[in-house]
């Protein structure tokens, strides 16, 4: 479940933007916590297992849609191929850009909060995190005409309209 960014998780931002941006830091995360209340962001607590990635870990980049079977989304597809062919080799799966995308093979995102429904859901999503570790893609230096981003700057809407 998706919860609101902590004040203890908003201290860790505003120590790092701090080292990178030094004076600049107190506006930098009053912009950062004002996007993520704009755009509905919030984190999601990593599960007790998580561990960090070391030299024995063997990952899978794919894009969702690299296996078909009829009448199964791609990314329930991707989870059954997984789980047969690769689960005790591979320990995680880095899924491409699989958000809704207007160009750019799925690197100008509409919206980072969604499935592309032609891939699947959330649900497949986190039934490939069952069995493997999931990176994915945050494309932060592209964005889609039709995103909600380019809408608010279009609009002169803050802080959108100091984006590009």
């Amino acid at each position: 479940m998706i919860k609101p960014i902590s004040q203890a998780q908003l201290d860790r931002v505003r120590r790092r933007l701090r080292f990178l941006y030094d004076e600049r830091a107190d506006w930098l995360v009053d912009r950062f916590y004002h996007l993520i209340g704009r755009y509905g962001v919030g984190v999601e607590p990593p599960a007790p297992s998580a561990r960090r990635w070391d030299q024995k870990d063997v990952l899978l980049i794919t894009y969702a849609d690299m296996v078909h079977t009829k009448g199964e989304t791609p990314l329930a597809t991707l989870d059954k191929f997984c789980v047969e062919h690769l689960k005790g080799a591979v320990s995680t799966v880095h899924i491409l850009p699989f958000y809704p995308w207007s160009s750019d093979d799925g690197f100008s995102v509409i919206d980072y909060r969604q499935v592309k429904r032609e891939y699947g859901t959330w649900k497949d999503v986190e039934k490939l995190g069952e069995n493997f570790q999931l990176a994915f893609d945050l494309v932060l230096n592209h964005c889609s005409a039709k995103s909600a981003w380019f809408h608010d700057f279009i609009l002169g809407i803050s802080p959108a309209r100091h984006y590009f």
